[in-house]
């Protein structure tokens, strides 16, 4: 078996958004005996995206902690190679609504990347802001700032203020405080998450879901001419990516009209 032809044939069919033809190379792989460990993994990771982003959680989970089993066994627990794959095993777990199963898998992959990576690898901050995601869910508000705040320290001394990390631990932060009372300051933080994603990715699905996200906490504080005007500018993004009919697109149009019923 070339296992580089066979990644390239995988690579290939990923790029050509080819997903259902990649997914049965991969099974072919699996399910060859003698396929070497080296193979399965490499085809075990597109794997679990294809599976994931067609919502086959529970199969992706199984491919994904498969693949963890592979590369331990391959390289030892707790090898710099084994984090990604723990990485993506807490976010399956986490689209699950399974966070307290995902914090330990969180907990090890942070281990990890603190122990092999340099301490301003953005790695580490991946992984704070992973772990910070499943205590926030569980309502564990504190410990949660606590890490996100790690995470910004280390993509702001990586990648500077105005960078996408540096957007994502903003927005993050600005839900924590909005649910610890604070909306004043949330409402600070998201303002300046949504300019970032404005400024470096323009049109596009995560500058309007922080914008829904900014809108909607102006909104809890009654200043609704303003979160009007950020509420209308998230809902042309949608429309602009055909994505008018998503949960997101719909609680912007949602909150848009009450805002506008309630400021007149």
């Amino acid at each position: 078996m070339d296992v580089r032809e066979l990644v390239a044939r995988v690579g290939r069919l990923m790029d050509q958004r080819r997903f259902g033809e990649a997914e049965t190379v991969c099974r072919d792989v699996l399910a060859n005996g003698d396929a070497p460990d080296g193979a399965r993994i490499l085809v075990l990771e597109p794997l679990v995206r294809i599976l994931r982003q067609d919502g086959r959680l529970a199969e992706a989970e199984k491919a994904c902690r498969q693949e963890v089993a592979l590369l331990e066994k391959m390289f030892g627990k707790g090898h710099a190679h084994v984090a990604p794959a723990l990485h993506n095993l807490s976010l399956l777990l986490g689209m699950q609504g399974r966070h307290e199963e995902a914090i330990p898998v969180s907990d090890e992959e942070l281990a990890i990347v603190t122990a092999s990576q340099p301490a301003e690898s953005t790695a580490i901050a991946d992984a704070l802001v992973a772990l910070a995601e499943h205590h926030y869910e569980l309502s564990r508000f504190d410990v949660a700032e606590l890490l996100v705040q790690r995470a910004l320290d280390v993509y702001e001394k990586a990648d500077g203020r105005h960078s996408l990390g540096v957007s994502t631990c903003l927005n993050n932060l600005g839900r924590i405080y909005e649910n610890m009372g604070d909306s004043e300051r949330g409402v600070k933080f998201l303002k300046e998450s949504a300019q970032i994603r404005q400024d470096l990715l323009g049109v596009h699905p995560d500058t309007a879901f922080s914008l829904l996200n900014y809108g909607t906490g102006l909104a809890a504080l009654e200043r609704f001419a303003e979160a009007s005007d950020v509420l209308a500018r998230c809902q042309a993004i949608y429309r602009e990516l055909g994505m008018e009919e998503s949960p997101y697109a719909k609680a912007c149009a949602e909150n848009l009209a009450l805002c506008r019923k309630s400021g007149a």
